[in-house]
């Protein structure tokens, strides 16, 4: 009996019942969720297009059509049906939160947060809706806010639940106030998986890595499958050499149920991560056939095949995800990439343009449609990669200094951001090769130099706008908004022949790189460009074609801003292990805002 029969068989009894009452608009609700579970949700908008016909526009109706268009990502949709509720339907603690999950998804950030300061109530039953409030204002750059708000939340109620609790340490850990997160740490729930999960990220923060994986320890003995300890344990493994434990914690479950379509999964991720394609391969072999022509095992199969050069399997395998689901902006994404290694430019161009309607907001696909106009359309090329105007450098240490009022502030600015690494090299998961990078949002910090120069990269990026034309046709134009956030900063540390490999920035729309220390190696004179930026060259197999189209030489102050697509990289250089040997950098992924 196939495994999807006891639904199918439940949506056919509702659907039989609500043939005899059609009136009865809990069965119609209960009809959309199991349609919704097995993915039929054209039989789903049908069932609820209906509900309009019986019932008319009534609040129940239209909310029932809201959760069906958020399943379907069409949040446009939803925002104007929520905007044409009643507003005493956001006294509902679940439909406030919904509404501003849809703004969220919207890039509305800012009038989610104001619809949820207006109409959150200072009850228990709003905790959901103060904590994605207090989320929000932390992401959009307003940390302080954030924490004040949770403060008048709990004078107000006279309770923080755990969850909040955990936000208000996570806020803390983001801004560097390590301490301050860990007493409230000590407050959480003891036995909570979420109260764990957070106590290990702030051991992390800390750099006790021992006390990290004692407590991640703990999270999988109470719960053997959880994904994310295990990927956060063996994340900790790999960037602390200790290679022994590596992917073990996977085996005690797996021994037992071999079936995990998640843990098996997730294992052969981290193989991949990290580079182990031969092992994970063997990993594959072993997995039992019932799970082989799953499609999230399918890709799995498709990227390890692709890594060792198998592109028959790998793409036999992508084949089978993308008839499986024709929809999946991944597959398509992968499935492009192979036709424009093979020079099949249409086809790849088809299948990004289909991911792009999916993920409009994914700059992954414009990378890769710039790959292709590059090789075949070299006329648009520039139009879609424009380096003279879409690439700005500015030196911005003298206005640093002038500001501070100290001749030697930039100095402390480098020993500040020095003092913020940890010991940790190659972050599994990320682009640095030979170096460290920072976690939380460095520039969130209340340390006045991080507040200063949080000015003025922000006047820069501000200046950086205001300058870019506007064209509606252009996929990063388009975008163009006077209000943004800071989405994402941190600090990199290169050594030795550290560097960047070519990537992008997928959740970005603007990427921003601020040099804070260069070494003397790196300079304007050096004919072969050791330790200089790049633009152009993708991530993919080094050819003839595929070639640098702009170098940038970094400098001590030099804040260079681009468009988040655009590929970038770095030279590969030697420099010393000493302090006078090291790159430390800035970086900082930039996303606009919408007030409508």
């Amino acid at each position: 009996m196939s495994i999807q029969s006891p639904l199918i068989d439940t949506i056919a009894s509702t659907q039989r019942s609500l043939e005899q009452a059609p009136s009865d608009f809990s069965l119609r609700q209960k009809l959309v969720a199991l349609l919704i579970q097995s993915a039929d949700t054209q039989q789903a908008l049908d069932v609820v297009l209906k509900a309009y016909e019986l019932h008319g526009r009534d609040d129940a109706v239209i909310l029932l059509h809201i959760k069906l268009l958020m399943v379907l990502s069409r949040y446009q949709e939803a925002k104007t049906l929520f905007a044409s509720l009643p507003k005493s339907c956001y006294q509902n603690p679940n439909t406030l939160f919904n509404y501003a999950y849809c703004l969220e998804e919207l890039r509305q950030s800012r009038l989610a947060i104001q619809l949820l300061r207006e109409y959150i109530q200072p009850i228990e039953s709003f905790s959901k809706c103060a904590d994605f409030c207090a989320r929000l204002l932390e992401s959009t750059d307003q940390t302080q806010e954030a924490l004040a708000f949770l403060d008048d939340f709990q004078s107000k109620t006279g309770v923080l639940t755990n969850n909040l609790l955990i936000t208000k340490t996570n806020i803390l850990r983001t801004i560097g106030e390590l301490d301050r997160a860990y007493d409230v740490a000590l407050t959480l729930e003891k036995k909570s998986i979420h109260s764990l999960m957070c106590l290990a990220n702030l051991h992390y923060d800390k750099q006790d890595f021992a006390a990290a994986i004692d407590v991640l320890w703990q999270v999988i003995d109470l719960e053997i499958d959880n994904i994310v300890a295990h990927e956060f344990l063996n994340k900790i493994f790999w960037e602390t050499r200790g290679m022994a434990s590596f992917l073990t914690s996977y085996d005690k479950l797996l021994a037992h149920v071999p079936t995990h379509l998640e843990m098996q999964s997730s294992k052969l991720q981290l193989q991949i991560i990290a580079g182990q394609y031969e092992n994970a391969r063997d990993t594959l072999r072993k997995i039992p056939s019932e799970l082989l022509n799953h499609p999230m095992v399918l890709h799995i199969a498709s990227v390890i095949y692709t890594r060792l050069g198998d592109d028959a399997r790998a793409q036999a395998a992508l084949d089978r995800c993308l008839k499986i689901e024709p929809q999946n902006s991944r597959f398509l994404i992968d499935k492009s990439v192979f036709h424009l290694k093979h020079k099949q430019y249409n086809s790849a161009n088809a299948l990004l343009q289909t991911a792009s309607k999916l993920e409009p907001f994914n700059q992954e696909t414009l990378a890769y449609l710039a790959v292709i106009w590059k090789q075949a359309s070299p006329q648009q090329y520039p139009w879609l990669c424009d380096y003279s105007n879409f690439v700005t450098q500015q030196d911005i240490k003298a206005s640093f200094i002038e500001q501070l009022g100290e001749q030697d502030g930039w100095q402390k600015l480098v020993d500040h951001c020095r003092g913020l690494h940890g010991e940790i090299n190659n972050p599994l998961d990320q682009s640095v090769r030979k170096g460290t990078q920072t976690t939380g949002k460095i520039l969130s910090s209340e340390h006045p130099l991080m507040k200063m120069l949080k000015q003025q990269i922000i006047s820069a990026v501000n200046h950086y706008i205001a300058k870019l034309p506007s064209d509606p046709n252009h996929p990063f134009l388009l975008r163009k908004s006077d209000d943004f956030h800071l989405s994402g900063n941190w600090s990199v540390r290169l050594h030795g022949s550290g560097h960047h490999v070519n990537h992008v920035h997928p959740k970005g729309w603007l990427s921003a790189c601020l040099y804070i220390q260069v070494p003397p190696s790196t300079n304007e004179e050096d004919d072969t460009k050791k330790g200089w930026l790049t633009f152009g060259q993708s991530g993919l197999d080094k050819t003839p074609e595929n070639t640098v189209d702009q170098y940038v030489c970094p400098k001590a102050g030099k804040l260079v801003i681009f468009p988040a697509y655009f590929w970038h990289g770095t030279v590969p250089t030697e420099m010393t292990d000493d302090q006078n040997g090291e790159r430390i950098t800035i970086i900082c992924d930039i996303e606009p805002l919408y007030k409508q």
